[in-house]
């Protein structure tokens, strides 16, 4: 009789756990509304700060976007939009969107940098939380120069020609932000046809991440960033250049401009193709 009892009730708990589990997952399953954009996953995080990048490129408020990135809860604001531009070049689908999180890194980064530097003339300065290591720490790794030497040996397949343009010797301004240390073209069959490769370096000669390069043509105007690809080096950014095409080259922050750059024509066994241009900013 007691048994009967026991089953019977460990039978009416299954079926009310049932019944319980049917309700919750079925029926009337839980609805998450007006949550905090921190609780969201890493996916949809990348979305709301895609949204917030899109309006402050369009509205210029970066005070709003400012305290919208707060909501996601980065631990550091200016790493996490770094590395979603980073995911978003490496994709190679969306370079609008890429551009777009690098527009408001780079202005971000701006407002960390002057206020790190108006404060440091204040005794027991507090630096903002959001600030980024200085551009002399390199966690990604190795910097790769862009003039790297080799030692040379025995090429058994001849190297490629350039049809060569007259001889472009800088000519450093007078208090100028940035000068031109180095401006060559190559023929390098292994580098991306046509490429424009630019290194942003401070006096130390040490790369400057977030620098923006404004590269301009007869028409049309575009930019680009520095840092995108720390695989490379802190202070790289690179352009796809056309052919017949002369541009003019500039940072952002001022200094001094490389114009009429137009990728080289390059000949190897008879048959054309694009070179590349290293063109070198460094503070004086």
């Amino acid at each position: 009789m007691k048994g009967g009892l026991f089953g019977q009730i460990l039978g009416g708990l299954a079926i009310g756990l049932a019944l319980g589990l049917l309700i919750a997952w079925v029926f009337a399953p839980v609805e998450y509304t007006d949550t905090s954009p921190a609780s969201l996953r890493e996916e949809f995080k990348d979305q709301y700060r895609l949204a917030i990048a899109s309006a402050y490129n369009a509205t210029g408020n970066l005070d709003r976007a400012r305290a919208r990135l707060a909501l996601v809860g980065d631990q550091d604001v200016l790493v996490a939009l770094l590395s979603q531009a980073e995911r978003l070049i490496a994709t190679g689908t969306t370079p609008d969107s890429a551009y777009e999180i690098a527009g408001l890194y780079n202005s971000l980064l701006a407002v960390a940098q002057v206020t790190v530097t108006e404060t440091s003339s204040v005794p027991s300065p507090t630096l903002e939380k959001e600030a980024l290591p200085t551009s002399t720490q390199t966690p990604f790794g190795l910097i790769i120069p862009l003039h790297a030497t080799s030692t040379p040996g025995p090429s058994p397949t001849p190297r490629p020609t350039s049809t060569q343009k007259p001889t472009f010797t800088p000519s450093p301004t007078q208090g100028a932000p940035f000068i031109i240390l180095s401006l060559d073209e190559s023929c390098d069959p292994d580098v991306p046809k046509g490429l424009l490769m630019v290194e942003v370096r401070n006096k130390k000669r040490q790369p400057i991440e977030g620098q923006e390069i404004i590269i301009s043509w007869s028409s049309g105007e575009e930019s680009f960033f520095t840092g995108l690809k720390p695989e490379i080096s802190d202070g790289y950014a690179d352009f796809q250049m056309q052919q017949d095409t002369v541009y003019s080259v500039r940072l952002a922050s001022g200094g001094e401009p490389a114009n009429d750059l137009a990728a080289p024509i390059c000949n190897q066994d008879g048959e054309e193709y694009l070179g590349q241009i290293q063109l070198i900013f460094q503070q004086p």
